[in-house]
């Protein structure tokens, strides 16, 4: 293959494959909200609303279950014990297990990003259960049981993946990119499933090398699928001869390992002679990090430290020449060297190393693994002082982060730090390094148990460090020393820990540290009393969930009173507060106070608006402005839910436009602002649209709900904003149509023509079909509109248009969605049938007469199916006009064309043609209409009928001749309108 094309490739990495994201809504909104917001509590409410909120479509349903499972996920993560994990898991599991099931658009990116996402989740699942009985953590009695849920999670996990790899089929990444990555996806998250699980597997045991043998034969047939020209598809290639090597490393095959860890780096192009400045591209650059990663960790672990140090310089040698920085893989792989280079006795080259990565890794896991080292180098040193400052503190922070026990050599270390530190000169970075010891030493005792010298470290380093502000640890040790202190005198109710504690207090009253000031105390406070909000709300209990609430509201105000550098973050939370209490009041039927409290919601939301707008308060941090935006976001949309909360449901009309008046404002250029907030823009400009309605300004509306459908032309709101705009143009509309039409329907003939031949029919038409279009597209929207009735009400506005297109177009839809269902009503359905059939017959002639042969065939054998059915039984086997139009259906119908008079034979069925045209005659003569222009069009199909027949079956046609000289010379004028069809058909017959 072209490896130059390969070492410029920028692709994503994540198990190959790339999945274009799903447009932004309130899905990603609340998951947002979550993850980078911390407003949990309302990416609950949002996740609730897609759930089971009115409107929502099947999809957004089931965004709501995942963004619920993903929360449970993240819960069981953090649990305190397996118990609580493993139920948490399982609640997560069926949350999702759901969402997949009941995902109504199977076969889109988002069923099968919901698919991996349940895999993954099935996979964690069973590898904390499985690992955990394998440990023996977990009671014999109830290992069995957890035992066989591991293996039905990783046996669900292996069925989702393999069934999308088999939809996918075999396709060619050339023709189909996007499904060929989906298919990857799945196949190498199967084989990484198969590998992880057979790790749970006890060591040495027949099923643990059963299973690696199988990830080895999956791993080994994806990298022959991939191992192409394609540079994407060898990316994915190599990634998988990674894989294969920690497989044989785990079967204990060291050369087949080192073999595929190292023909990953042989493949790579490390020079172009022509050009001077190559680089390697940063995907590429990834894999060659994870290679040597894999390589150097297995080779230290079969204690080859000299094919480490070889390997490892040579990686050192071709990042150096390149002037490439090593990331988070390439530093852990160094770290890897560091450790054969003190294996093998050089502990200077090591410390290097060690040290070089503690000051670039940035707290990464590659800093923690250096940290460690290091710490072991100074561990086996007796005189540590000899070390400078900050290997100590190195050392000192990887005995830390290895937990447990390793804490107590963690502040011997610190300690030791605190002896050194008189050998920095910057007087800056020496008490940050004081300041950073305390706040470590303190944790420490803390994870130890032993939180009352917690305490004191952190006390001890308030007191000394106030004015270090880096990496916030004035307020964090203060923080700290303040929550300590508390939490020990509630447990304990010791009056000497109560005393400290106010000692602590004072001293932090008369020396403000840092950023811990009163405001920002009041908002800790704040957010804590609506932590217990939350627990009381979703325990069912409103009273005491209203009461926290509102109580966390008056402390994020007297939080804003106070000021600080938490001012803005109250701001907003306390109004998002208030609003929650008065939405809380509203649902336990208590809207005389809801009232008072969504009026001061709005006003503080108006406030926080006027502060994010104030020049003073302007923010120049990136991270804080991304925050201020989405703030700003919800403070106008909030300000639009507090005035429609006002309102009600049935608004008295000076109310509902002073309140719209009032809100107009907040909703104008909200899409432009904030584009990227799909799903708050769509519920922004609905309300827009119904601000304008309510104002009279109907135009606008109709602007605005362009507007919406090019945001998102499927959500629930798009349609309902249709109906809206629909409903208030119809009236009128109406109206003026009944006017000029009256009662005459396009489904009786003659009478519909008269009326559309009047002067101002067209206009009122127009008028008319301009309100039906919006109703139409709120019908049709998504999935369409479930209930019956509503597709009733739609079908019989566009029946009354002649607009035989739409006719056709709505009444197929209603019966493809509604026929054969148990709750249809068959009467309507025999309606709408009868309405399809004019329309098939209208659309059909007027094919012809345009030259389009195929379609009109196939709408005269659509028009044919219904005359069966509408002819056998019901009301339309007497109806004239039906008749008449399935008479045609059957035997044909003669027009003049250019002058010149046709016949078209329709299906040609003239033997239940001539029964339709007799039946319409008996009728006319019965009630005395005979002689009229219909009785005369009956009589010219009954002869033409006989005609067709006769003709056929080889008869004379004498007979027929005699009997139309008859009836011409009993009828000396004959007929006007079918004179000239009559002198066609008697040339045919003589």
């Amino acid at each position: 293959m072209d490896c130059k094309r390969l070492t410029r490739l920028i692709v994503g990495l994540f198990l190959i494959c790339t999945v274009a994201p799903a447009q932004f809504g309130d899905y990603e909104w609340a998951r947002g909200l979550t993850r980078e917001f911390d407003f949990d509590d309302m990416a609950e409410q949002i996740f609730n609303d897609l759930l089971s909120g009115p409107g929502r479509t099947g999809v957004e349903k089931q965004q709501g279950r995942l963004g619920l499972a993903e929360m449970k996920q993240l819960q069981a993560r953090g649990a305190p014990d397996l118990e609580t994990a493993l139920a948490l898991f399982d609640a997560s599991r069926t949350l999702m297990q759901g969402a997949v099931k009941d995902w109504p658009e199977k076969n889109t990116l988002p069923y099968y990003e919901a698919i991996f996402s349940l895999a993954d989740l099935l996979q964690e699942r069973g590898e904390l259960a499985m690992n955990a009985v394998t440990q023996g953590r977990v009671d014999a009695v109830k290992a069995e049981s957890i035992t066989r849920a591991a293996e039905q999670d990783y046996g669900r996990a292996e069925m989702e993946l393999n069934k999308v790899r088999v939809a996918m089929g075999e396709p060619d990444p050339e023709d189909d990119r996007q499904k060929w990555r989906v298919k990857n996806k799945a196949w190498y998250g199967l084989c990484l499933l198969k590998y992880n699980k057979a790790l749970t597997g006890k060591p040495n045991s027949a099923k643990r090398e059963i299973a690696l043998s199988d990830a080895a034969e999956m791993l080994e047939e994806f990298i022959l699928e991939n191992e192409t020209d394609d540079p994407e598809a060898m990316l994915g290639a190599l990634y998988g001869y990674i894989q294969l090597g920690r497989v044989h490393a785990a079967r204990d095959n060291p050369d087949e390992a080192i073999g595929n860890f190292s023909s990953v780096l042989d493949i790579i192009v490390w020079d172009v002679p022509e050009e001077p400045n190559y680089r390697l591209a940063p995907a590429i650059q990834g894999l060659v990090e994870v290679a040597y990663f894999r390589l150097l960790e297995f080779l230290n672990d079969q204690k080859r430290f000299e094919q480490t140090i070889r390997y490892g310089s040579e990686m050192e040698a071709r990042f150096s020449k390149m002037s490439l920085s090593f990331k988070k893989l390439g530093r852990a792989a160094r770290v890897g060297l560091a450790e054969a280079r003190l294996a093998t006795g050089d502990m200077s080259g090591a410390l290097g190393i060690a040290t070089d990565v503690v000051d670039t890794a940035g707290g990464d896991a590659s800093g923690v693994l250096a940290n460690r080292l290091v710490a072991e180098i100074i561990a086996a040193t007796p005189d540590k002082t000899q070390f400078k400052p900050e290997i100590i503190r190195s050392a000192a922070k990887g005995a830390y982060s290895q937990g447990k026990e390793k804490r107590q050599d963690a502040i011997k270390y610190f300690q030791i730090l605190l002896q050194v530190l008189p050998q920095i000169e910057d007087e800056a970075q020496r008490k940050y390094f004081e300041a950073d010891a305390w706040y470590y030493m303190g944790r420490a005792y803390y994870f130890m148990g032993r939180r009352l010298e917690a305490a004191y470290c952190f006390g001890e380093g308030t007191k000394r460090c106030k004015d270090v502000d880096k990496d916030d640890l004035n307020e964090n040790l203060a923080n700290f020393w303040r929550s300590t202190l508390n939490d020990l005198a509630q447990e304990t109710q010791s009056k000497e820990v109560a005393r400290v504690l106010a000692d602590a207090n004072d001293w932090m009253i008369a020396n403000p540290v840092g950023t811990v000031s009163k405001g920002v105390l009041l908002y800790r406070k704040a957010r804590s009393i609506e932590d217990e909000g939350k627990k009381l709300r979703r325990s069912k209990n409103a009273a005491g969930a209203i009461s926290k609430y509102d109580q966390a509201a008056r402390t994020y105000e007297e939080a804003v009173r106070a000021g600080g550098p938490k001012k803005e973050q109250a701001m907003i939370k306390g109004a998002r507060t208030g609003l929650t209490v008065a939405q809380l009041l509203i649902d336990n039927a208590q809207a005389g106070k809801a009232k008072t409290r969504l009026t001061a919601a709005k006003q503080a939301f108006k406030q926080y608006l006027a502060y994010a707008k104030d020049p003073e308060n302007k923010l120049t941090d990136p991270r804080y402005m991304t925050s201020r935006e989405a703030a700003r976001a919800e403070a106008r949309y909030s300000i639009a839910l507090a005035n429609r909360l006002l309102m009600g449901n049935a608004p008295d009309a000076e109310t509902a436009k002073r309140l719209w008046t009032e809100t107009l404002p907040y909703l104008e250029g909200f899409e432009q602002e904030y584009a990227s907030q799909t799903g708050l823009c769509v519920s922004v400009v609905s309300d827009r649209i119904k601000a304008r309605i309510s104002l009279g300004d109907v135009a606008g509306a109709e602007r605005d709900y362009q507007i919406l459908r090019g945001i998102d032309a499927t959500d629930p709101k798009t349609a309902y904003a249709a109906f809206t705009v629909g409903k208030h143009l119809r009236v009128a509309a109406e109206a003026a149509f009944d006017k000029v039409v009256g009662k005459a329907t396009p489904f009786k003939g003659g009478a519909w023509e008269e009326v559309a031949s009047k002067p101002g029919f067209e206009a009122a038409l127009a008028g008319v079909r301009r309100p039906y279009g919006y109703y139409r597209e709120w019908l049709l929207a998504g999935s369409g509109q479930k209930k019956m009735s509503y597709w009733e009400l739609v079908c019989f506005m566009w029946g009354r248009t002649g607009d035989w297109d739409a006719i056709y177009d709505i009444h197929r839809k209603a019966l493809s969605r509604f026929e054969g269902t148990a709750s249809a009503d068959q009467k309507k359905i025999m309606v709408w049938k009868n309405k399809l059939f004019h329309a098939d017959v209208a659309l059909a002639k007027r094919a012809e007469a345009a030259g389009k042969v195929d379609d009109a065939s196939r709408l005269w054998n659509e028009a044919n199916q219904l005359a069966e059915v509408l002819m056998a039984s019901g009301a339309y086997r007497n109806n004239p006009h039906t008749i008449r139009l399935a008479a045609q259906a059957f035997g044909g119908y003669v027009a003049k064309r250019a002058g010149l008079v046709k016949y078209a034979p329709c299906l040609g069925q003239h033997d239940k043609a001539v029964q339709l045209w007799k039946k319409i005659e008996r009728s006319l003569k019965a009630v005395g209409e005979s002689g009229g222009d219909a009785w005369w069009e009956a009589k010219f199909y009954i002869y033409y009928s006989a005609y067709e027949m006769d003709r056929a079956a080889g008869r004379s046609l004498m007979k027929l001749r005699d009997k139309l000289e008859t009836l011409q010379a009993t009828n000396s004028d004959g007929n006007k309108v079918w004179n000239d069809y009559f002198e066609w058909l008697k040339a045919k017959l003589f």
